[in-house]
């Protein structure tokens, strides 16, 4: 249908009838093609109960469950998206999923995705963007941290108590 339509992608016509992104579109379509296996959570985004948003959690979160355990997983997670906001759901089901994977494995995938990438925008500003294992990001984050705030002391001795102009 999306061919007749004049479009490459499913995604992409989802994307231009809703007035929403390409990545936004692909994960709705995702989302939608887990839900034959989630029965209760669909019923619930059908009755407009969950959002689309927690329906993708939750399909998130039940992926990497066993088959015998998803009923399960899929009603522990709609308690807490029930129940819970948003980030509470996001971050219960990231840490099963985690768990569910052998830690070497996991990090040999943390490793293969990891990424840095720096430029320059429009104002000159630099840009970063990175997705470390925590060890390594940790590590990054309390180092750019230390630093942020000698500057900030540096600033505020040479400012005074105003406005240092650094943020952390």
């Amino acid at each position: 249908a999306h061919r007749r339509a004049g479009f490459a992608d499913p995604a992409d016509r989802l994307a231009r009838e809703a007035g929403t992104t390409i990545g936004e579109a692909k994960a709705a379509l995702d989302t939608a093609s887990m839900l034959p296996s989630l029965p209760a959570t669909a019923d619930d985004l059908a009755a407009g109960e969950l959002s689309l948003a927690q329906a993708a959690e939750i399909a998130k979160g039940t992926r990497a469950a066993e088959p015998a355990e998803r009923d399960q997983v899929e009603a522990g997670l709609l308690d807490i998206a029930r129940h819970h906001g948003l980030r509470t759901l996001k971050d219960t089901a990231r840490k099963q999923r985690l768990e569910r994977i052998d830690p070497a494995e996991l990090y040999r995938r943390q490793r293969r995705a990891r990424y840095l990438r720096h430029w320059k925008d429009d104002l000159g500003m630099v840009r970063i963007d990175a997705a470390l294992p925590p060890t390594e990001g940790v590590a990054l984050i309390n180092r750019l941290d230390a630093e942020t705030d000698r500057n900030q002391r540096i600033a505020r001795r040479t400012h005074g108590d105003g406005d240092s102009g650094v943020e952390k």
